[in-house]
């Protein structure tokens, strides 16, 4: 199992990667990740349950969406996102969502998805994001 998080608010970019600054939970050698960054690597075979969290409000003046979009292996990861509608810097948006993951052996059929590396992308607007978390719990 691994949570990591920031509690100090980060600007992330259109098409930017979160960033999660601490770990305060791991405690499976299957699931790894450098404090500080955005990739979390699910290293062993089997399904994983991943949740995450953040609060986010719009870095321009100008109203518009900001989404967050589970990648797997730099590639989105169908219905794994949240969005939300940031009408200004002072509205701030609870993003949210739970999905599973597979991570398929490798053999000589199936290559490139194990480790598989997860990334969270703003696929939205510019935010400026706070209390970030992600969880990931080994289930099978």
């Amino acid at each position: 199992m691994l949570y990591a998080y920031s509690n100090t608010d980060q600007t992330v970019a259109i098409n930017g990667i979160l960033t999660f600054a601490n770990n305060g939970v791991n405690t499976c050698n299957c699931v790894s990740h450098a404090a500080g960054t955005g990739s979390v690597a699910l290293q062993g075979t089997g399904y994983y349950l991943i949740t995450v969290n953040a609060d986010a409000a719009n870095t321009t003046a100008t109203a518009g969406n900001i989404t967050l979009q589970l990648y797997t292996n730099g590639v989105a990861y169908a219905g794994a996102e949240a969005t939300q509608t940031s009408e200004s810097t002072t509205d701030i948006a609870h993003l949210s969502f739970t999905t599973l993951v597979r991570v398929l052996p490798n053999c000589c059929v199936i290559t490139n998805n194990n480790p598989l590396i997860l990334t969270v992308v703003n696929t939205g607007i510019a935010a400026t994001v706070s209390n970030a978390a992600i969880t990931v719990v080994k289930v099978k």
